[in-house]
């Protein structure tokens, strides 16, 4: 089998991955997920994030032929945090790479801050395999406060020093539906002005 048609098994499987998060969210309701956001100071994203996360999961287990690894729940937790980051306003740059080496999933509020501030900057990391936890290293090297490394894993990777969100939490692991209540806790404390409620 060649690497072409690896790459392109796993791009469907993704997007099948996604479609179904997206079918959970439109059934739910983007604008009630939305003005719920905003009603709770983003408190309602914990809810939504476990319940979204537990339908898709379901569903992806029940009625597809798609085998659900570990490997496979980190896309549907890129998915979904994107979604919420867009719902809830919070500031994020996504998917940009730096000194065209390192490849970041996402920088908080935005690359500009991380690279001249880092102290005000998360990086949040897309752990799919145990392999990308080599990339730590690249990470450290533009982000030295390690406090501000987030890590986001289908199980804990057990990482020291580092905080880890899983969608199966274990020991000191925090639950991946927290993460956009500490984003936002972590943006007033940093004092970022970048953060925009649209009220309706």
């Amino acid at each position: 089998m060649s690497i072409t048609s690896i790459d392109l098994g796993h791009m469907s499987v993704k997007v099948d991955l996604v479609q179904s998060l997206y079918g959970v969210i439109n059934e739910i309701g983007k604008i009630n997920i939305k003005k719920d956001l905003v009603s709770s100071d983003l408190e309602a994203s914990r809810k939504y994030m476990q319940i979204i996360m537990d339908l898709c999961l379901l569903r992806l287990r029940n009625d597809s032929k798609i085998e659900v690894t570990d490997d496979m729940i980190p896309d549907l937790c890129e998915a979904l945090l994107h979604f919420m980051l867009t719902a809830s306003t919070l500031p994020s740059a996504r998917k940009i790479k730096v000194n065209n080496k390192l490849k970041i999933d996402l920088a908080i509020p935005n690359l500009q801050c991380l690279m001249n501030t880092p102290q005000k900057a998360l990086v949040i990391a897309i752990m799919r395999k145990l392999d990308d936890t080599n990339r730590i290293s690249q990470i450290k090297s533009i982000q030295p406060n390690t406090g501000n490394i987030w890590l986001i894993s289908a199980k804990p990777l057990r990482i020291k020093g580092l905080r880890e969100y899983s969608v199966f939490p274990t020991g000191s692991s925090k639950r991946f539906c927290d993460i956009v209540v500490d984003i936002e806790h972590f943006l007033r404390r940093s004092g970022d002005r970048s953060m925009r409620f649209v009220h309706s």
